[in-house]
């Protein structure tokens, strides 16, 4: 019976220690902690153009939403600006950033089990416009800046320019008539529409009335890019 029971003494003494060990090892580190490991602080995406979206932790299904720090005053309905939903997790996304972003964002992901995280912010720019002034004039079947047109009274000027240089801005046209008596003026509802065959240009659709010289200006919205000026004769 002593043996029994110092053997019982010495397995409850063996099972306490057990037990304050265990009691004392600090608590473990949740592992499925999220951590987008790109982009990073100021790197600069194209918009357009493909990327990896990369980050540690998650379960195994999360989602991503990419927000516009502009926007985000206004509340995460409004600056939220791309997302989807549902994504395995595989710890990467490849993502095209949409052709129409440009500024600072910032991505953010979650998990079903309440794991958030945010990336850094960091840039959208849009590419490079390669195209010349010359060739976007030409797309959009532009009346040639700096010249004389001899037109007639019953003329209609369908009259087309590159709306990225020339905005639709208040409609940025100016006559000014220099000699006679000329009137001009749109045609109701055709001012500033968009041509189906060239969506980069606007159509201004202008008629004159009366005999003499008119200057017809349209700002540019673009430095260093040329006004449109074009004189129209009127007989």
């Amino acid at each position: 019976m002593k043996k029994i029971t110092l053997l019982s003494a010495i397995l409850l003494l063996a099972a306490a220690c057990n037990k304050n060990v265990q009691t004392s090892r600090p608590q473990s580190v949740n592992k499925a902690e999220i951590k987008i490991t790109s982009p990073l602080n100021a790197e600069s995406w194209k918009a357009g153009q493909p990327y990896k979206i990369t980050w540690t932790g998650g379960s195994s299904q999360v989602t991503i939403m990419l927000i516009d720090k502009s926007l985000e005053s206004q509340g995460a309905s409004v600056s939220k600006v791309w997302s989807d939903y549902n994504i395995n997790n595989t710890g990467s996304y490849d993502f095209k950033v949409p052709d129409n972003l440009n500024g600072t964002f910032k991505f953010y992901i979650d998990d079903d089990t309440g794991n958030t995280a945010y990336s850094d912010y960091f840039n959208i720019s849009k590419p490079a416009d390669n195209v010349t002034y010359e060739q976007k004039m030409a797309a959009c079947k532009a009346i040639p800046n700096g010249s004389t047109q001899n037109i007639t009274d019953t003329t209609r000027l369908l009259i087309n320019l590159p709306k990225d240089i020339y905005p639709d801005k208040d409609h940025n046209l100016k006559f000014a008539t220099i000699t006679g008596k000329v009137t001009s003026g749109s045609i109701a509802g055709f001012n500033g529409e968009p041509l189906p065959e060239a969506p980069g240009c606007w159509s201004y659709y202008n008629e004159f009335d009366g005999q003499g010289e008119v200057d017809l200006t349209v700002k540019s919205a673009i430095s260093g890019m040329p006004d449109y000026k074009v004189k129209f004769i009127v007989k």
